[in-house]
């Protein structure tokens, strides 16, 4: 059966392959078809332009497990006179990745005016140095097919073929995947001159972060490996940062906590940003603090966050109001408390300097205002003023103003002059005005003592007291 098969493969790769097209033709014959491993096979390619203009030709192989080149200078790149031919000699070396078997390899003539293309096979068998026993010895041919770019949220999928390249039957094969994130084994069989795929989805974890990996495959047939070529692919990023605020809401204040969900599988730097009021950024707080800046002319409160693949940062903004509020509260009670508690009487007291001796006071006008500045009458109203014992009262009354009821003269507290309103009603005022003349020139200053006032007022004629200002006059 081994015999047989091997004998038709020869018979295969002696005959020549021809392929005639409209604008060229071309033949493969093979001078040297079996070869070992680190030896190169030789064909002659017949090359024929059949058009009546020079044409240019490029000669190449699509598999890149086999090196080609040719004997002739410029054999790969020939240029063909019209209706002229031309043979040209060819190396076909296998590579590191071909082991022992039975291989077509596609040689490719493509016109480079025209970009008519044909194609060849050429029949290459690779025989083993201990084959001699008439055994054959494994010859496993691995194609790897990866995505180059891959999303970790998703399956991986890696499809593989192992083609049997002899009629050896292979009972126990052993494939091994391996990279930076998969580790994965599989065993399996191969019939003689059998080809069969394999179809992985691997499932990675999907916070992988974003790398370049290469896949390197072994095949294992008893003491014999077989290594494909490597297969470079990505695992890609993906996702966005996603806020969540949970918002609480208390006795004027708001607590807000802000979380950063980072959804992909690369760190990512996020910023989030409030406006900064005049008013609320100075009640405003927050943890981790927040810096000023400026977006589209106007002032926020930002926070730049780096978080890491499937993790979370949060930020706590607290804004409190209690404090203003509680100082607006109190400074109505105060403004309540002063209209309520205020004395409904006021009494000022004023005074103008009338004359002067020696450069000093000689005489003064002194003048009081008594008004009622509250809603109910006044009753009762005792005004009671002292004058020091420096000054003397002149009493020379003006029409219109209050006149005393009585004058008092004391050795040591001087002048005691009281006056008497009965009732003030409402917004009412009365104008007490006198002149003094001092003793003594002053050239100093002269103090008139606060003027007193005793009243009743209300449905239970309540008694009060109120006093003027004190007067410090200079000369």
């Amino acid at each position: 059966m081994e015999k047989r098969a091997l004998l038709i493969v020869l018979i295969l790769g002696l005959v020549a392959t021809s392929v005639s097209g409209l604008t060229f033709e071309s033949s493969l014959t093979p001078i040297r078809n079996s070869i070992l491993l680190n030896e190169s096979a030789l064909f002659e390619l017949d090359l024929r332009n059949d058009l009546s203009t020079i044409e240019n030709f490029i000669i190449f192989t699509s598999q890149i497990e086999w090196d080609l080149t040719s004997v002739e200078e410029g054999g790969r790149n020939p240029r063909l006179y019209p209706e002229t031919s031309r043979v040209i000699t060819l190396l076909i070396k296998p590579t590191n990745y071909i082991t022992p078997g039975y291989f077509n390899v596609p040689i490719t003539i493509k016109n480079v005016e025209t970009g008519e293309l044909r194609t060849v096979p050429a029949n290459v068998e690779i025989r083993s140095r201990t084959g001699s026993s008439g055994r054959y010895l494994p010859g496993v041919r691995t194609e790897v097919h990866v995505s180059p770019n891959v999303d970790p949220r998703e399956e991986f999928p890696i499809r593989i073929n192992l083609i049997n390249q002899n009629p050896l039957n292979i009972s126990a094969l052993s494939l091994e995947l391996r990279s930076n994130i998969i580790q994965k084994t599989y065993a399996t069989k191969l019939d003689p001159l059998e080809t069969k795929t394999i179809n992985f989805n691997i499932r990675i974890d999907p916070l992988t972060s974003p790398q370049d990996d290469i896949l390197y495959t072994t095949i294992f047939v008893g003491p014999h490996k077989f290594e494909p070529v490597p297969q470079a692919f990505s695992i890609v990023a993906y996702g966005e940062v996603k806020e969540t605020i949970d918002t609480k809401r208390g006795f004027f204040q708001t607590t807000k906590v802000v979380t950063l969900e980072n959804e992909g599988n690369a760190i990512k730097t996020h910023t989030y940003r409030i406006p900064a009021g005049l008013i609320s950024n100075i009640f405003t707080r927050s943890n981790p603090r927040g810096e000023k800046a400026l977006y589209d002319g106007k002032k926020h409160l930002t926070w730049v966050r780096e978080v890491g693949p499937g993790g979370k940062s949060e930020i706590l903004i607290k804004t409190n109001y209690q404090y203003l509020f509680i100082a607006l509260v109190l400074i109505l009670l105060l403004c309540l408390g002063y209209f309520f508690y205020r004395s409904p009487l006021e009494l000022n007291k004023s005074a103008i300097i009338l004359g002067r001796k020696h450069g000093g006071i000689s005489m003064l006008s002194v003048r009081m205002n008594v008004v009622n500045r509250s809603k109910f009458n006044v009753h009762d109203v005792k005004i009671t003023d002292r004058l020091p014992s420096l000054v003397d009262l002149k009493k020379e009354f003006e029409e219109g103003t209050l006149r005393p009821s009585s004058i008092l003269k004391h050795d040591k507290k001087g002048t005691i002059i009281k006056w008497h309103v009965a009732t003030l009603e409402p917004g009412e005022e009365r104008i007490i005005h006198y002149k003094v003349v001092t003793r003594l020139s002053i050239l100093g200053s002269l103090t008139l003592p606060v003027t007193v006032a005793r009243f009743k007022y209300g449905d239970k004629g309540r008694e009060r007291v109120v006093g003027s200002n004190r007067l410090n006059i200079r000369a």
